[in-house]
């Protein structure tokens, strides 16, 4: 009997191996668990993705070689909404963009697209540095000290975080609070380093009740990310620590 019951586990691993598919849960407050198939260690086909199980969010769609493709469909705190993923590529870059953003041409931008039409300050960007700064954090810190010394928009306050991932890489998320001619805007970052690169990616956005959901393609955006034909994340790349950081603390230690 215990022999039996060894080669029914052994087959279902090895069901599992050939067909690729991933079944996985996270803690409560992120991601629950994932569904879909892998190839070449890359989403492809058809993915589905559930979160916080109080509040039903999930997100459904196609995978194009680890990149979002077409229609996909997303449930964020009892809202529905439904998107159109393309592919933008330069260089040796390329990103997931969504079908109703403009693109704008910019040299000193790898991509720079603008997400509401009634907005010149609605906009995404994503700038690749190399070798201008040490590490991530002395980019991080720089980017703030510009914040604050910045007499058009004013810095009212921030929520970042240190993210600490199973690979090694360190990162940066959270948001930036300003305030330009009376109008709220929540600024959202990601910055990431890669060897000798910096990845920066900056959401600016007005205050409204699609913030959830604007997070959410933020992250889309980024996780979908490749450099240098590698992906920015793999699916095995999880996050194993998140902690808040003090800028003014991190300013005192670097300076």
């Amino acid at each position: 009997m215990k022999t039996f019951r060894l080669l029914i586990v052994l087959l279902t691993v090895l069901l599992g191996m050939i067909t690729g598919c991933v079944k996985r849960s996270g803690n409560a407050k992120q991601m629950q668990s994932t569904n879909g198939i892998l190839k070449d260690n890359l989403e492809h086909g058809e993915w589905t993705y559930n979160y916080d199980g109080k509040d039903e969010s999930h997100k459904a769609g196609s995978y194009i070689d680890g990149l979002k493709e077409g229609i996909w469909k997303y449930n964020i705190n009892h809202k529905e909404w439904e998107v159109r993923w393309k592919i933008y590529e330069k260089d040796n870059f390329v990103i997931n963009y969504l079908n109703d953003w403009q693109i704008i041409n910019n040299e000193s931008t790898d991509f720079l697209a603008l997400t509401r039409d009634s907005s010149k300050d609605a906009y995404i960007t994503m700038i690749i540095q190399d070798d201008k700064f040490e590490n991530v954090e002395k980019y991080l810190l720089n980017v703030y000290e510009l914040m604050l010394v910045d007499s058009i928009e004013y810095l009212i306050g921030y929520t970042i975080k240190r993210v600490d991932f199973s690979s090694g890489v360190k990162a940066f998320s959270g948001e930036f609070y300003t305030v330009l001619d009376s109008i709220e805007f929540v600024n959202l970052i990601f910055y990431v380093q890669r060897d000798s690169l910096i990845l920066d990616f900056t959401q600016k956005l007005e205050v409204d009740g699609n913030v959830d959901f604007s997070k959410v393609i933020f992250n889309d955006v980024v996780y979908s990310s490749f450099i240098e034909d590698s992906k920015l994340f793999y699916i095995d790349d999880a996050v194993i620590k998140k902690k808040l950081i003090n800028l003014d603390s991190l300013l005192l230690v670097n300076n």
